[in-house]
């Protein structure tokens, strides 16, 4: 079945760089894509949408002219420990001070977006890292409830998201400003490479 080898190429690490639910950014959809829940147009980036198995979401933003992928988001829909591809991360169990002790900071923020954003329910906060040695960005999204929420619990949150980008693609969506605090650089390329 082509989706269950598809989540066992995500969830077992075989991803290539930048590589979030089988797809990688750079690259067109592959054919061994499960069926997308659909796909709209939103000028000049194509979005598509699935739903993968273990309550996985997946969204591919392309250029609707030649269908290069330039940004990727995964996310899970159940509050349970899910591995994602990064090793040593996970879904559900990963929290913002997990993140920031490994990546040596806070990452910096998109000025137009901030870097919390509250529900009724949830606040979320977004860690930005450029990748060293590329043009991509890769954000973490934590999730904590917002009744529990405060400045001296906001590093319990748990990982929600991860979105991966190209940076010319974040800027057009997200800004060109940034807020960066002190003691940021760019990470290492997190995501597994396969062997040459």
């Amino acid at each position: 079945m082509r989706l269950a080898a598809l989540i066992f190429a995500v969830l077992a690490g075989s991803a290539s760089a930048q590589t979030l639910g089988g797809l990688t950014l750079g690259e067109l959809i592959p054919d061994t894509a499960p069926d997308p829940l659909g796909t709209h147009i939103v000028e000049p980036f194509a979005i598509t949408i699935w739903a993968l198995e273990d309550e996985i979401g997946l969204t591919a933003s392309r250029d609707a002219e030649t269908g290069e992928i330039l940004y990727i988001e995964m996310w899970i829909n159940a509050e349970v420990a899910h591995d994602t591809p990064i090793d040593g991360i996970r879904f559900g169990e990963t929290t913002t001070e997990d993140i920031v002790a490994r990546f040596g900071s806070g990452g910096f923020a998109y000025a137009d977006r901030g870097r919390f954003v509250a529900t009724d329910t949830i606040l979320a906060h977004y860690l930005s890292y450029e990748i060293e040695g590329t043009d991509s960005v890769v954000i973490f999204v934590t999730h904590q409830p917002i009744e529990t929420a405060s400045a001296d619990t906001v590093r319990e949150g748990v990982l929600n998201t991860i979105m991966v980008g190209r940076a010319s693609y974040m800027a057009a969506t997200r800004g060109v400003d940034r807020n960066v605090p002190e003691g940021y650089r760019p990470i290492a390329d997190p995501f597994p490479h396969q062997a040459e």
